[in-house]
C-alpha cells in the first residue's frame, strides 16, 4: 500500500526565545508526495527543511546556534506531524 499525502500541507510553527514574540508559522505543501518512497521522502525533508530555515535564520549573514535549535526544533515538530499521518492511515 502506498500512501500519498492527502493533506493539501502540514503547519511547521516556530517559537522564538523571546516570550513576547509572536510564534511565526508557515504552511508546507506535501501535497502529492509518496511518503513510502525514498523520492518522496526526500523531497519532504527537503521542502520541510527550507521551510524551517525561513522561519528560524535571522536575516544576519552568519548562522547562530540559536537559529539551528530552531530549525531543529521545526523540522523535529514537522517530523512528527508527518509519522502522525502516515501512522493513521
Amino acid at each position: 500500500m502506498r500512501y500519498l499525502f492527502s493533506a493539501a500541507f502540514l503547519v511547521l510553527s516556530v517559537t522564538a526565545a523571546a516570550a513576547a514574540e509572536t510564534p511565526r508559522q508557515m504552511q508546507v505543501s506535501l501535497a502529492g508526495l509518496d511518503l513510502n518512497r525514498p523520492a518522496g521522502q526526500a523531497a519532504a525533508q527537503a521542502r520541510i527543511h527550507a521551510a524551517a530555515v525561513r522561519l528560524c535564520v535571522s536575516e544576519r549573514f552568519t548562522e547562530s546556534l540559536s537559529d539551528r535549535a530552531c530549525v531543529a526544533r521545526a523540522v523535529e515538530s514537522a517530523n512528527a506531524q508527518v509519522a502522525r499521518f502516515v501512522e493513521a492511515n
